[in-house]
């Protein structure tokens, strides 16, 4: 059996496109079924998710203590599967995914970690200087297309298109409740911190060309203010994965090195001022790395428990 699992927050109008998806997906050579959680949604979720409960198996669980990583986890306590498929509330399969995903874990058995190809559903056409100058693969996990069918580093396989043999999660391997989207500036790389830890633990990871699904982008999420807020939780995200070098940098306030603070103002007026006189393109590169220094900053400083 498969288990397919997301969690959701007020995605009601993206569950309306995906859900259609699902519905339609050829059937692989084993039953599969959907876990949603919802992880605390005000808008009508439930009722969207309510009305496809005759189109497949689907089994609907509440986690109201927001946190995507908390609501994954309560849904591991449901599983059936020999493979658990993970994805999000706004992906559009293609309609041989779990066909797929069933037959390149039998192809890899000595792999138990997968991932395919994430290419972008723009629901509206996206501003130039977004395609220009944005890296779609961190702020939209959109999959670089020179990344190849084969053995690859966990740091590659993303949340909208990943699966798991079940004996990664026997392992005792969770969702790390501290990372990942929630409310207030949370750190990104929700499923990569899982996944690298599962990768320490002995288990190998496999890219396939052909497990195929497209990332619905909102028109919300192509504006500057969404886009440039990810570098923040990137910044997060890099710090926690290097911690400071103390032979660089010695000059510190606060506890970090000078030049990083004064790199992070220097770009932050360049961002305002490119802005100012309508050059979003080179605004955003000066913006984006001012909000990256920011979130390595707060980390630094207060790490996790900073928020």
């Amino acid at each position: 059996m498969i288990d397919v699992v997301l969690a959701t927050y007020n995605g009601a109008r993206t569950l309306r496109l995906m859900l259609p998806r699902l519905a339609a997906l050829d059937s692989p050579p084993v039953a599969w079924r959907l876990i949603v959680v919802d992880n605390g949604s005000t808008d009508d979720t439930r009722a969207v998710l309510d009305a496809y409960r005759n189109a497949f198996d689907l089994c609907v669980l509440t986690c109201p203590e927001r946190g995507k990583n908390r609501a994954l986890n309560r849904a591991l306590h449901q599983l059936r599967g020999d493979l658990v498929v993970f994805t999000d509330d706004d992906v559009l399969p293609d309609a041989d995914w779990l066909v797929q995903f069933h037959h390149v874990a039998h192809e890899q058995p000595e792999h138990a970690l997968f991932g395919g190809m994430i290419a972008p559903y723009w629901v509206q056409p996206p501003p130039a200087w977004v395609l220009q100058t944005v890296d779609l693969a961190v702020v939209y996990a959109l999959t670089p297309a020179e990344i190849n069918t084969g053995p690859i580093e966990t740091g590659w396989l993303w949340g909208p298109n990943l699966a798991v043999r079940r004996r990664v999660l026997d392992a005792g391997l969770r969702f790390n409740e501290d990372v990942g989207p929630m409310p207030g500036r949370y750190m990104m790389g929700s499923e990569t911190d899982f996944l690298r830890r599962a990768e320490r633990a002995g288990f190998k990871a496999w890219f396939d060309q052909r497990i195929r699904v497209r990332h619905a982008i909102r028109p919300e999420q192509m504006a500057f203010e969404w886009i440039v807020a990810r570098g923040f939780r990137y910044g997060r995200q890099l710090a926690a994965r290097k911690p400071l070098d103390p032979g660089r940098g010695r000059r510190r306030w606060l506890g970090v090195p000078r030049w990083m603070w004064r790199q992070r103002i220097e770009h932050a007026v360049l961002g305002r001022l490119y802005r100012r006189i309508g050059r979003p393109d080179t605004a955003f590169v000066h913006t984006w790395q001012a909000q990256m220094r920011a979130g390595m900053i707060h980390q630094y400083r207060h790490g996790n428990d900073g928020g």
